[in-house]
């Protein structure tokens, strides 16, 4: 309230108020073990989520090395990614044992168009398009822009105030080139991104894009925006991890309680003849050469999407 009170049990709600100078106070019905529990819940979320936290400023290029726990009680699982990141191996991951779905929201059609008529029509968009558990690809880059990811948090929150995020990493140099080897020749996905893409909130003007330099400014301030959003919203729960990690499927399955083996490599494929300059990275993040997943989607694509793309 105006006071700056705030009851004892509501845990995010006592933690967003400390930060703005509150105080938690109890009631006669609250009993010791009321008590201990919240001392203890709010210690925990202060110590992971605390006035200026580490992890925030945690590098951009490189995923944190532990969950930061809200909530987490599986209620929504969603991909705040980027395309050409393990999207793919997520929905395999999950699909056995969650309502998914990934890019295509059946009958609805594509889940980033549908998202953005949902919101014009003031209807919430996860209900609206499906209403699935687990989102693994919302983004659409087609005939136009929508990175529900990016654009869409708010609204995405509002719906689901206890959605799990989950952030994967890839080496970003095999991140471009995959990028730049997606799709017909003359018109690949990073060539429409480049072209139609323009996110304000992350200070990228419309063909930004083209340039190697400046997408990995995008990813970084993606990275950037996703913490902060984090951060600011308690109950949300952010896992971070490297899809090129081995212990990626252990590490998925101990926090989602699927089994590990589900995980793995979806829809790799050579990229040699990509290129991307090594310049642009110097001072972002080491070079790797090695192996990095993921080439073509098309096998996993609705036969729509393969038709407009491939």
């Amino acid at each position: 309230d105006d006071g700056g009170t705030r009851k004892g049990g509501n845990y995010n709600a006592i933690l967003t108020n400390l930060k703005d100078g509150g105080k938690i106070v109890f009631d006669d019905n609250d009993t010791l073990p009321d008590v201990k529990d919240a001392v203890k819940n709010l210690d925990d979320d202060i110590n992971q989520k605390g006035i200026n936290p580490s992890w925030i400023h945690h590098d951009c290029l490189k995923p944190l090395q532990e969950p930061i726990m809200g909530t987490h009680d599986l209620s929504r699982i969603i991909n705040v990614g980027m395309p050409k990141c393990g999207s793919t191996s997520l929905m395999t991951f999950f699909k056995e044992d969650f309502y998914s779905r990934h890019l295509h929201c059946g009958r609805k059609g594509f889940c980033g168009p549908c998202m953005r008529k949902s919101i014009q029509a003031n209807k919430p968009i996860l209900a609206s398009c499906g209403n699935f558990t687990v989102w693994t690809q919302m983004d659409f880059e087609t005939n136009e822009c929508i990175f529900p990811q990016i654009s869409y948090l708010k609204e995405i929150y509002q719906e689901a105030p206890n959605a799990t995020f989950i952030l994967p990493f890839r080496n970003v140099t095999g991140w471009i080139k995959s990028l730049n080897a997606w799709g017909r020749k003359k018109n690949t996905l990073r060539k429409r991104m480049g072209e139609m893409c323009k996110f304000p909130e992350l200070g990228i003007k419309q063909g930004d894009l083209l340039e190697d330099a400046t997408m990995i400014e995008f990813l970084c301030n993606h990275v950037k925006h996703i913490r902060q959003f984090v951060h600011d919203h308690p109950s949300l729960t952010l896992i971070e991890f490297s899809i090129e990690d081995s212990s990626a499927g252990n590490f998925l399955a101990s926090l989602f309680h699927v089994d590990a083996s589900r995980w793995g490599k979806q829809n790799a494929q050579d990229y040699n003849k990509s290129s991307i300059s090594k310049s642009a990275i110097s001072e972002k993040s080491e070079i790797d050469d090695g192996n990095s997943e993921e080439g073509s989607d098309s096998a996993a694509l609705p036969d729509s999407y393969r038709e407009i793309v491939i």
